[in-house]
């Protein structure tokens, strides 16, 4: 007769398995894939994020009749027994009642009665709120609409005071703005970036270059006004600019920039894959505008998008921007003032950046550590 087998040490092995980390994440509204928007991307990468930190993730997202069929199949699993470690949720720029196609609050309820559902199960709960928008008279729509929608943003917000483990803000300077006192913790959760481009950092291009190159990515609306920069950019015959917008907004918009452009600035209109080309023949990027209201608080998605191509950042004190770029070494701040501006330009010196710096900021902020924060902060709230 042979010998028994080792149930011991095959229980030891199974014990050893690793349980299966699982996240929810739920956005209220359909996610566009074709657009390279900040508030279509960052739901994409977040998604990526999890999976790069080993999560098996479940996406609640489209239209309200989607949600509702998925989410369905997510109550069935966890009333089967499948655990959930959190739920990741973020709102986009629109109510979520009014965020379908046709913008009708069809289906008032069942969102929130699903997040209602995982927190009777046992599971947390964590949302970004992106934009607040709406609180500020000179971007919110106006009359009958607007009127209707702040009723909805605020139906949100009561909601989410109800069922939040934790809240995620752009920066906590946003705080001041909700209108409401969080009975929950509430924590900054700025962009991320992607690990794609951790081999992809600034290279120069053009070494034999005099000139030092700044690259610009963004709008050039009144709300972007960039007419500050470029009255600076007039002065320092050593700086030259490539200014990247769409180009249907910049033909509306060049009347009021005509009289400011120079032979050292190329206006391009380049998107997707072509962005790269521009960060790696660039010295310096800027993310300019007056720190003022809104601006306030934002981060955008283009400063970690600057520090993922190891290229330096260019903004202006006051904002919750600069505090980063000067808490974490990734580039200047200045007044928002031009006198001050031209000193700063002429004073900037490619040669004095730290590159290994850009790579240890931009490794310590890629989107899978975002993830790990969100659920790390969802699991164990901080105030």
């Amino acid at each position: 007769m042979g010998e028994l087998p080792n149930y011991c040490h095959i229980l030891q092995n199974l014990t050893a398995v690793p349980t299966m980390r699982r996240v929810i994440v739920y956005y209220p509204f359909f996610v566009d894939t074709g657009r390279a928007t900040a508030s279509q991307l960052r739901p994409q990468l977040m998604v990526e994020g999890f999976r790069q930190a080993g999560y098996e993730v479940e996406v609640i997202s489209g239209y309200s009749a989607d949600r509702k069929r998925r989410s369905r199949n997510v109550r069935r699993k966890i009333r089967n027994g499948i655990k959930y470690e959190a739920l990741y949720c973020e709102f986009s720029v629109m109510p979520t009642l009014l965020a379908d196609r046709h913008h009708l609050p069809l289906r008032p309820f069942f969102d929130y009665h699903f997040l209602a559902f995982c927190k009777q199960a046992g599971i947390r709960i964590g949302l970004f709120y992106r934009d607040i928008q709406w609180r500020f008279p000179h971007l919110r729509l106006g009359g009958i609409k607007g009127w209707i929608a702040r009723r909805f943003y605020h139906y949100d917000l009561w909601q989410c005071n109800r069922l939040l483990d934790v809240l995620f803000l752009p920066s906590l300077r946003m705080l001041e703005y909700i209108p409401f006192t969080p009975k929950m913790p509430v924590a900054a959760l700025p962009p991320g970036v992607p690990e794609v481009r951790m081999d992809d950092l600034h290279q120069t291009m053009h070494p034999n270059s005099s000139r030092i190159r700044i690259l610009y990515v963004g709008g050039v609306s009144v709300m972007y006004d960039f007419t500050l920069f470029l009255r600076a950019l007039q002065r320092v015959e050593r700086v030259e600019l490539t200014l990247c917008c769409r180009e249907q907004e910049w033909q509306k918009e060049y009347p009021r920039y005509k009289e400011l452009l120079t032979d050292r600035i190329y206006v391009v209109h380049q998107s997707g894959s072509e962005i790269a080309k521009l960060y790696q023949q660039a010295d310096y990027s800027c993310v300019t505008f007056k720190p003022e209201g809104y601006d306030l608080f934002s981060i955008p998605y283009k400063l970690y998008e600057s520090v993922g191509y190891g290229v330096p950042v260019i903004t202006h004190k006051g904002c919750a921007m600069a505090e980063v770029v000067e808490r974490e070494g990734i580039g200047y701040t200045v007044e928002y003032d031009e006198d001050k501006l031209v000193v700063l330009l002429e004073q900037l010196d490619p040669s004095t950046i730290d590159r290994e710096r850009m790579r240890q900021v931009a490794e310590n902020n890629t989107w899978r550590v975002r993830a790990e924060q969100a659920v790390q902060q969802i699991l164990n709230p901080t105030r």
